[in-house]
């Protein structure tokens, strides 16, 4: 979808764009763009031209900052590299964090459950405002032992890397 502002408000309209890399076998056809760098790509598009314009939207609207929204949208941008069973899911985590200023990338950290990557914010989404009330496994108004215990419960054993070597925006 793209959101353009229009006078009344803005304008909601369905698209579909796919990038690939010179010589992806999608190169070509109708719709694609040949990129040279999908994460800059990812950067421009996503970032830039999308999650920033509605990071400040939404303040704009109900006020506050800005830091709880990028939290919660660095580790959404994060999120599919942890799941999605690739080889080396911390090689992709990096390459996603490589693409966000190094201030946004400051409000999570990266930790393992099982063999996998986890992103904790170090943000809090307010899940707890929420009838359950309850405290999402990984908010950071825990302290370490009590998002440890968290995880725990839900059959995870959290382990807090203390070293993950994030490179600059644009390399991978």
């Amino acid at each position: 979808m793209y959101v353009r502002p229009s006078g009344t408000g803005a304008e909601v309209l369905p698209t579909q764009r796919i990038a690939v890399l010179p010589g992806d076998p999608l190169a070509g056809r109708p719709g694609v763009s040949v990129v040279d760098d999908l994460l800059a790509e990812i950067r421009r598009t996503l970032l830039d031209g999308h999650l920033a314009l509605a990071v400040e939207a939404y303040r704009a609207m109900r006020g506050g900052g800005a830091r709880p929204l990028w939290g919660s949208l660095v580790q959404s941008l994060c999120y599919p590299a942890t799941v999605t069973g690739s080889a080396d899911a911390h090689a992709d985590v990096r390459a996603l964090l490589s693409i966000v200023d190094p201030w946004l990338a400051a409000l999570v950290e990266v930790a393992d459950v099982g063999t996998h990557p986890v992103i904790l914010r170090r943000t809090c989404c307010f899940a707890y405002a929420l009838p359950s009330g309850q405290l999402c496994r990984s908010c950071c108004l825990h302290d370490e032992a009590s998002q440890d215990e968290a995880f725990r419960a839900a059959g995870m054993t959290l382990r807090r890397i203390t070293s993950l070597p994030i490179p600059a925006a644009g390399h991978s």
